[in-house]
């Protein structure tokens, strides 16, 4: 390349790197190899900052019918949320999430229902189903499917 300047790249800090955002080249050690860091401009870290801010977090939403004996009721919990919402034809009720059990294996979303009432626990995996507990003991259990 005629007439275009050496580009001289020296090793730096990644610490300097990141700090500076003005666009810099550095070396790293992960797992015992030397890593080269990409070079970023400050419009690109921009840019990827504001696409960060502005994008939706993704909630896994549940929307369940489920059903005791003596009729079928809406269920609908979002994750993180700190309420389950139940729709009956009775009314729109809430029930306080106390806990979150979620692993590979099982989603429950343990919650306190309204006024001091017994503890309800949701079951999304690997059952579809809602239980109702008073202190240590069983008393119902509804069965849920997806609309």
């Amino acid at each position: 390349m005629a007439g275009a300047a050496a580009r001289v790249h020296r090793p730096v800090n990644a610490a300097t790197c990141r700090k500076a955002l003005a666009g810099c080249t550095a070396t790293s050690s992960f797992q015992g190899r030397e890593v080269k860091l990409l070079k970023v401009s400050r419009s690109l870290s921009a840019l990827l900052t504001l696409g960060a801010l502005s994008s939706p977090a993704v909630a896994n939403s549940i929307d369940l019918i489920c059903e005791n004996p003596g009729q079928e009721y809406r269920v609908q919990y979002t994750d993180g949320d700190d309420q389950i919402r139940l729709e009956s034809p009775k009314g729109t009720t809430f029930y306080h999430v106390l806990a979150v059990e979620k692993t590979e294996d099982r989603h429950i979303v343990v919650a306190l229902t309204p006024g001091g009432g017994p503890t309800a626990r949701l079951w999304l995996r690997p059952y579809l189903r809602i239980e109702f507990w008073s202190g240590s003991e069983l008393f119902q259990t509804d069965a849920c499917r997806k609309p």
